[in-house]
């Protein structure tokens, strides 16, 4: 059996209990998940961006505390959610694999 893989890159999805988060017009929304190309957040009021405008910010992962400045265009709102797909040089990719790491020490029932 085959299986089509069509993302670009790995995707961390987060669990309700630890997230990350995303800081951006003064406030800060949690992360549902995120890649080096990418994050999906939950969006801090009901008015949603309109799909195509640009949003930039401060991404704080779990594993490191310090901010990482991305910037990038809004793909999807739905639910409540907001799919940004993120400019170069996006979430390093050191970053994403450190946050994997840690969510695998604190969550190792979720890694299967």
């Amino acid at each position: 059996m085959s299986f089509s893989f069509d993302r670009r890159s790995y995707r961390i999805p987060y669990p309700p209990t630890a997230r990350g988060t995303f800081k951006a017009d003064g406030k800060e929304m949690v992360l549902v998940d995120c890649s080096e190309r990418g994050i999906r957040y939950i969006a801090a009021t009901e008015v949603l961006p309109e799909i195509g405008s640009e949003v930039s910010g401060q991404v704080r992962l779990l594993s490191d505390r310090q901010s990482i400045t991305v910037a990038g265009t809004v793909v999807r709102c739905w639910a409540g959610e907001v799919a940004v797909e993120l400019r170069s040089p996006g979430i390093p990719v050191q970053a994403i694999f450190a946050e994997q790491r840690h969510l695998a020490k604190r969550f190792p029932a979720r890694m299967g």
